[in-house]
């Protein structure tokens, strides 16, 4: 009898880890299922004892996939099965190569499930959520059609474009970001450090401030005094807006529109779903391109004027009772 390391699922979706004797591995995975569980991963103590104490702490090791590593996954498994490699050769050869722990021990986890007899699929739905639920659902339709080269190969594409997309977002997004730090910063050390001494200079000359003066050294005092509930008020204000933006409700308002829905119908009724939901995919994908480069070329002239007039308004109203201090001074 062998002792073997399992983690597996149970009823309630919750992870469940421990050791238990059998003859294969096969046998302890029949064990678990006897049990209630789920098996996610099998392995011989001895050989997870061994890779333990050679390799990464295992928080390091169990990190989340990224993108980059689920997009290789997905291409070179395309790549070897359209060459005619098997599935299970083809697994065992891209764990090998891969150069990240965690996704070496994930493909492992995968290789393993469909040695036993899962099918790709399934082996990939029992992957404690690293695969998204429409990535499992197009395998599972390309193995059940016989076609799982193309489909990977279709999947490999949309990711490559989806990553594409997203460093174009960000990289568009820097110098806003940095042009909106820049300005809270100054703006922050103009209403907490250098307007409170002002506002002493005005106080001692006992002179009435201007409206604008007085309103910017009210938004100073408040600063001063109240600085941190401020920012914990901005800061569960932007989370909230997230929270909406992430529902249901606000997803459907923010991505869909009605000319959308109404051509999905149309397509459905027409029996041409597939063709039209390639084409509005492009067509959603080169219009947030436009979008994208137009809000970020109005963005960033907008975001220099709105620092410019910030800084502006309140140099100017500190100058402005500098002027009528001299009556005062005579």
């Amino acid at each position: 009898m062998m002792e073997f390391q399992y983690r597996a699922l149970n009823t309630e979706g919750a992870v469940s880890e421990g050791v238990l004797s059998a003859g294969s591995r096969k046998e302890a995975i029949r064990k678990l299922e006897i049990m209630g569980l789920d098996p996610v991963h099998v392995a011989e103590r001895t050989i997870v004892e061994k890779t333990e104490s050679h390799a990464l702490p295992v928080l390091l090791r169990r990190k989340k996939l990224s993108s980059s590593d689920l997009e290789s996954f997905t291409r070179q498994l395309s790549s070897l099965l359209a060459a005619g490699v098997p599935l299970s050769r083809a697994l065992n050869i891209i764990q090998r190569e891969t150069s990240s722990p965690a996704a070496r021990e994930k493909w492992k986890e995968i290789h393993d499930l469909v040695i036993d007899g899962s099918s790709l699929a399934e082996a990939l739905r029992r992957s404690s959520g690293s695969f998204p639920g429409v990535y499992v659902a197009m395998v599972q339709a390309g193995e059940t059609g016989g076609f799982l080269d193309l489909v990977l190969g279709q999947i490999a594409d949309f990711q490559s474009r989806e990553r594409d997309l997203k460093s174009r977002t960000v990289s568009a997004l820097i110098y806003p970001i940095v042009l909106v730090v820049l300005a809270t910063s100054v703006l922050t050390f103009l209403l907490t450090f250098f307007i409170p001494r002002f506002k002493l200079i005005f106080e001692g000359f006992g002179a009435k401030l201007p409206l604008p003066t007085r309103i910017i050294v009210g938004v100073s005092g408040i600063l001063t005094h109240y600085g941190p509930f401020v920012a914990i008020i901005v800061a569960v204000s932007i989370l909230l807006v997230k929270k909406w933006f992430q529902s249901e409700h606000g997803r459907r308002l923010w991505h869909m529109c009605g000319s959308v829905l109404e051509m999905i119908a149309v397509s459905e009724e027409s029996g041409r779903l597939d063709k039209e939901l390639l084409r509005i995919a492009q067509e959603t994908e080169q219009e947030l391109d436009r979008r994208l480069r137009t809000a970020v070329a109005l963005l960033e002239p907008l975001m220099l004027f709105i620092m410019a007039g910030f800084i502006g308004t309140i140099f100017i109203s500190m100058v402005i009772p500098i002027f009528t201090l001299q009556e005062y001074i005579k």
